[in-house]
């Protein structure tokens, strides 16, 4: 995806493996664009998202066939003046924080626990599993706010009541 000044908000979604909670359509209802951090599960998850808004998406390790073939494992966005690599694996991200610097957003997926960190000018993102938590969490999305002066991440359960999605 080009550099679009009017991506404000994002939705950041993993490991739905086949299975898209309703609640995502909700909580995800004002969002400029959708990014999977694969094990996606099947076509028609990103087909059911597409509905929502515009998705960047990279395969993880239980993507399979077309889906795999279609994707790429790693993707670099330009949102807004936010430079963002997206990828499955958390640990790709080193490699792409020594090979790239200028990517200021990292996201990932497959460990199924939701986190958010900010490490060394970078803000890190897993929204967990929207399907298959682990660790004790609830199934859970993550929303970016990339319109101020300082990106801001929150995890959002799924099922969770928010006053303003």
């Amino acid at each position: 995806m080009a550099t679009n000044q009017k991506i404000r908000r994002i939705g950041i979604i993993s490991d739905t493996h086949g299975k898209l909670d309703p609640d995502v359509h909700r909580i995800f209802a004002n969002v400029d664009t959708i990014i999977h951090t694969g094990d996606i599960g099947k076509d028609e998850i990103l087909t059911e998202l597409e509905c929502i808004a515009p998705v960047n998406a990279v395969f993880g390790n239980t993507d399979q066939g077309p889906l795999r073939d279609r994707l790429k494992a790693v993707l670099m966005l330009s949102l807004g003046t936010y430079k963002i690599s997206v990828t499955h694996y958390p640990e790709h991200l080193r490699r792409i924080l020594i090979d790239t610097e200028q990517y200021n957003i990292q996201c990932a997926g497959h460990t199924h626990e939701p986190l958010i960190k900010q490490e060394h000018n970078r803000l890190y993102i897993n929204p967990g599993s929207a399907s298959q938590p682990r660790g004790g969490y609830e199934p859970s999305v993550a929303l970016l706010n990339i319109d101020g002066i300082e990106p801001e991440a929150e995890i959002v359960f799924l099922g969770t009541d928010m006053e303003n999605p």
